[in-house]
């Protein structure tokens, strides 16, 4: 997961780039099972990601494919501060091996 501050002026091209990663990631990288990135709403310039890749390998080689290199170019052209968490969580590890297995009960 990462959180993002980019210069507002930059953001609509930012977004783009995010765009293509994303599209790149989920139809070109077997190893990548979701990519989800959420602009914060009363900060213009802050998004942050959730990433879930297979294992290592498949994270290493996403940040080696075309459009993510070009949105982590842009990344260090801002200077971007990204704070990374890599878990190494497995869906059974944290009990997702069912439908429903954690979901919250329906509130009348």
């Amino acid at each position: 997961m990462a959180a993002d501050e980019v210069p507002v002026a930059e953001r609509e091209v930012f977004i783009k780039s995010i765009q293509a990663d994303a599209y790149g990631s989920l139809t070109n990288e077997p190893g990548t099972l979701g990519f989800h990135c959420m602009p914060d709403p009363k900060d213009p310039g802050r998004f942050v990601f959730l990433e879930t890749f297979t294992d290592p390998a498949a994270f290493a080689a996403h940040k080696s494919d075309g459009p993510a290199e070009a949105f982590l170019a842009l990344v260090a052209k801002y200077n971007v501060t990204a704070t990374f968490v890599i878990t190494g969580a497995t869906l059974s590890s944290n009990g997702f091996t069912a439908p429903g297995a954690y979901s919250l009960p329906n509130q009348a």
